[in-house]
């Protein structure tokens, strides 16, 4: 890739971000860069603001806008693995884990996941269900 390609490329996050995302922007240039978003093109150029805008942390805000992962941090997902590995192991000495058939418990939900019961609802054959739907109200 050519260098004005990836320019333009850099351009078009921070006209995106300028959009969507403003007031996030602007706290990200602040905090991130010390850099007040009204001095672009007076104080920095545009093209070094595109350089900022494309090159953000992932802790950044803009940058938790765009992926719902990001949400959380590295220390959040190492929590929740241990909440889920505590729920299991305390599962696993009940006697609800000793009965045939018995289902551990689910992990905590993570940012950007489906829960089971959407996972499975999704899932579900629509046109099965209106059939049974639809053969209830004939009972009526």
């Amino acid at each position: 890739m050519r260098s004005g390609q990836r320019g333009r490329k850099k351009l078009e996050v921070l006209i995106r971000l300028e959009e969507t995302e403003p007031d996030k922007l602007r706290a990200d240039f602040q905090q991130f860069y010390n850099l007040n978003l009204d001095g672009m093109g007076i104080d920095y150029s545009y093209a070094h603001a595109a350089c900022l805008a494309a090159n953000l942390p992932l802790e950044s805000r803009c940058a938790k806008a765009d992926c719902e992962q990001l949400q959380w941090s590295t220390t959040d997902y190492l929590l929740a693995r241990v909440v889920d590995g505590v729920e299991w192991l305390c599962w696993s000495k009940s006697k609800k884990a000793q009965k045939k058939g018995a289902e551990p418990p689910e992990p905590m939900q993570r940012p950007g996941e489906q829960s089971a019961a959407l996972r499975k609802a999704e899932a579900t054959d629509k046109e099965f269900v209106d059939k049974i739907l639809n053969m209830n109200k004939g009972a009526d």
